[in-house]
């Protein structure tokens, strides 16, 4: 009975032991974890510093780049407006003169898909007796026609073609770059931007003696293809045969980059 007692007794001890032994074991190992993840914290907050450590200090410059260039599209805006008592006719007589112009046009070797409709309108024409009611006399039929090149001693052709052939309205012409153009242009600017902003930042670091200066985070001003730019008509009108000097356009490109010191 007794040694029975006994057995049970060491048993009981041995049992408390182990788990003793075990709850150390378990907090140890939680420790380690811990350890292991502060290093990690640690590494991810100092990543990016090229000398090891947080950042604490930071300078804010903006750079502007500019690339001046020829455009190398026109757009030349032609419209046709026929006039007749009911509207048929006048629709009728606005297709035959508008398909005339648009063959002269092909036929200087403007491709057709160069060639879109931007307007098509049909109304009435109204006259407004003194001590009566408006009323209609006719009706109006006006098609618009865009026509792009890029050959600038097209243009005066194109307009005399036209307006010999029945267009009775230049609405204007546009000049403008290519988006292949526009891209390869907005590339530099932007490439002379960011050189204008590191330029700035390196001579203020030098003169306020902040010693090396690193990029942490750079902005780049979204840019729009933009819409083309129109021209008056009024002196290209007076000198239709003679080549069109489009002028040059600029393209810009700006950025903000914020650099770190220690």
């Amino acid at each position: 009975m007794t040694s029975n007692v006994i057995e049970v007794m060491e048993r009981y001890f041995f049992l408390q032991n182990n788990r003793t032994v075990m709850k150390k074991i378990h907090a140890f190992a939680g420790g380690a974890l811990a350890v292991v993840a502060l290093i990690i914290v640690l590494a991810i907050t100092t990543q990016g510093n090229p000398a090891g450590g947080n950042v604490t200090k930071t300078l804010h410059v903006s750079g502007y780049g500019e690339i001046t260039d020829q455009p190398d599209e026109a757009l030349i805006r032609i419209s046709v407006i026929t006039q007749a008592l009911n509207a048929n006719d006048a629709v009728s007589l606005n297709a035959e003169k508008m398909n005339d112009v648009i063959e002269g046009i092909k036929a200087l070797g403007i491709k057709e898909e160069d060639i879109k409709t931007t307007g098509y309108s049909v109304y009435p024409r109204y006259t407004y007796p003194e001590n009566g009611e408006p009323r209609i006399v006719g009706y109006e039929a006006r098609n618009t026609i865009e026509v792009r090149t890029n050959d600038f001693s097209l243009i005066g052709k194109i307009i005399d073609t036209a307006t010999e052939r029945g267009a009775n309205s230049i609405e204007g012409i546009d000049f403008h770059f290519s988006r292949e153009k526009y891209d390869r242009l907005y590339n530099q600017a932007l490439e002379i931007a960011v050189k204008n902003a590191q330029k700035k930042a390196e001579t203020i670091a030098e003169t306020a003696g902040l010693g090396t200066i690193y990029p942490v985070k750079i902005e780049v001003q979204e840019y729009y293809y933009p819409l083309p730019v129109p021209r008056p008509m009024t002196a290209i009108a007076e000198k239709a045969t003679t080549p069109v000097i489009p002028g040059e356009e600029k393209v810009s490109a700006r950025v903000s980059i914020v650099y770190g010191f220690m």
